[in-house]
């Protein structure tokens, strides 16, 4: 039996300029390049289109994609917004849950077919500070009358976490969407609009029904489209058309990537009290905010000293907790050489705030060596914000003074290659501190350690960030930092103490040797020739 055949066109909103230029993430091309010769080969597809509509207002754009696809004769109509990343916890995240958009929805869409039509979009999240989610479902406040005063509201964020499979909603978002063409045939055009606070508000004065005056957005019109088309497909088809495929969560990029929302579970919170209670935290402790002035017990090598703290005036990043800024304050007075400048490396630098908070708060003028590629690495979360020189901007920008003092020196390149460089310079063996923050994974930071260890000077400190740092559900969140320092000092290292996830080690005996270049061998003919003395 032939296959039916169906004609796609991809429609993106390539978006930029206030609608003069295109311009769409990276990522959206890197997920056509992979996903169009799928369609293609696809034996249920007979054809595949593309347009690019660019264009304000948004609602224009959207109802001219419709338009498109029903004067192409196309029956399918695949909407890309520039703003998203397909299959982020696919493909980025690596989420064993998650399933490729297009196979899953397009396999349902086909098998749906001969029932009717139906629409079916990926969940994504609303930019920070929220990052609420862009799937609604019906409520109502009353449970005696049945569906009183029903409304749209938003998924609950542990509640979209735990969602899965290909399921009805109310509305959705048209970030990425596959649509039956056929849906539009439900609705009367125009299909997007927004809808403002006050629309259809019956006036008091006269008792005439007025238009609002637009002022505020009440509904988007990727929810006015799908709500209509899920309303009026309930009451004519007998059924809900609008589904989410919970299997495939996009990426939102607004401006930093928001994946799928992270449960938290009673096993999870248990966790945080085992966590609490063997760091010796009692029912009837408080957590304060101590001055500068008291003191903070800082470890060395597993025994515990008094050290001064630092004072409360501390730059947080947002990656480091306030007693991280202190541990790293005091790490600096530990290793600081007196009567010479402290010189300091850092591995893995980012947006230099750490470098920057060296420099700040020691005592001693300080010189900071920041190593780093500023380009992305697979170990790290932050890493997808940082395919381009971004953050190395950033970091220039941040550290602008102390590059110019020449409190801070930039090494760009790999950290092991970087150490090789400093093997051959006159800092060969000279820090007083080296500070690991870069890849996280096992051997990334066992290579890091063995690179940077010869530097050291003796009775010198590295450290290290990220030792037991927990997603807040009691999961370490790179257990490969632990394991290689734990394999390179065994029990001798400091582990970090409560509040902060630095580890330390302080050098007691001379450092290792950094390994000298080999001897380049010649062929005699550079070698100087021997001198003769003259004959008598």
């Amino acid at each position: 039996m032939t296959p039916r055949k169906h004609k796609l066109l991809i429609a993106q909103a390539p978006y930029g300029g206030n609608g003069g230029i295109s311009s769409s993430h990276p990522s959206i091309t890197n997920w056509l390049l992979r996903t169009v010769p799928k369609m293609v080969k696809d034996e249920r597809i007979e054809d595949v289109k593309h347009v690019e509509i660019c264009d304000t207002p948004i609602t224009m754009s959207r109802n001219a994609m419709v338009q498109a696809a029903r004067q192409s004769g196309c029956d399918l109509l695949l909407m890309i917004d520039s703003d998203q990343f397909p299959d982020y916890e696919l493909d980025f995240n690596k989420d064993p849950t998650a399933k490729p958009f297009w196979d899953t929805s397009f396999d349902f869409l086909y098998k749906h077919w001969d029932k009717g039509p139906c629409v079916i979009g990926a969940p994504y999240c609303g930019p920070s500070p929220h990052q609420n989610i862009y799937v609604f479902h019906w409520t109502n406040l009353r449970n005696e009358v049945a569906n009183s005063k029903p409304r749209l509201d938003q998924y609950r964020r542990e509640h979209a976490a735990i969602m899965s499979g290909i399921q009805e909603c109310a509305a959705l978002p048209t970030g990425l969407i596959l649509f039956d063409v056929r849906c539009f045939d439900l609705v009367k055009p125009p299909y997007f609009y927004y809808q403002y606070e006050g629309d259809g508000a019956r006036c008091e004065h006269c008792n005439e029904i007025k238009p609002g005056m637009q002022a505020k957005k009440s509904s988007t019109e990727d929810v006015t489209a799908t709500r209509d088309i899920s309303l009026v497909g309930q009451q004519t088809l007998g059924y809900n058309p609008v589904f989410c495929n919970w299997d495939a969560w996009a990426g939102h990029v607004k401006p930093e990537i928001v994946g799928k929302p992270r449960p938290v579970f009673v096993d999870h919170v248990t966790a945080k009290f085992a966590e609490a209670v063997d760091h010796g935290l009692r029912s009837n402790s408080k957590l304060v905010e101590v001055d500068g002035d008291e003191l903070l017990r800082l470890p060395v090598n597993g025994v515990a000293t008094e050290q001064a703290s630092v004072s409360n005036k501390l730059e947080d990043d947002g990656n480091a907790t306030t007693v991280d800024r202190r541990v790293q304050t005091e790490l600096v007075r530990l290793a600081e050489n007196p009567g010479r400048q402290t010189l300091i490396a850092e591995i893995g630098s980012f947006k230099g705030y750490t470098a920057k908070h060296f420099v700040r708060t020691a005592d001693t003028p300080v010189h900071v060596v920041c190593v780093d590629t500023w380009f992305a690495v697979n170990s790290d979360h932050a890493g997808i914000n940082m395919l381009r020189d971004d953050v190395f901007t950033a970091f220039k920008e941040n550290c602008k003074a102390e590059i110019e003092s020449g409190a801070i020196e930039v090494l760009r390149g790999l950290s092991v290659e970087a150490a090789g460089a400093i093997a051959k310079s006159k800092f060969a063996g000279q820090f007083d501190l080296v500070y690991i923050d870069a890849s996280h994974d096992r051997e990334s930071v066992k290579a890091d350690i063995l690179a940077w260890l010869p530097h050291v000077r003796e009775g010198g400190v590295i450290a290290g960030h990220d030792f037991d740092n927990s997603d807040g559900m009691g999961n370490i969140m790179f257990p490969g930092v632990r394991e290689a320092v734990e394999d390179i000092f065994g029990d001798t290292f400091t582990r970090p103490i409560p509040g902060s996830s630095i580890w330390s080690y302080v050098t007691k005996a001379a450092p290792i040797e950094p390994t000298k270049p080999a001897t380049v061998k010649t062929n005699g003919h550079a070698k100087k020739p021997k001198r003769q003395l003259a004959k008598r």
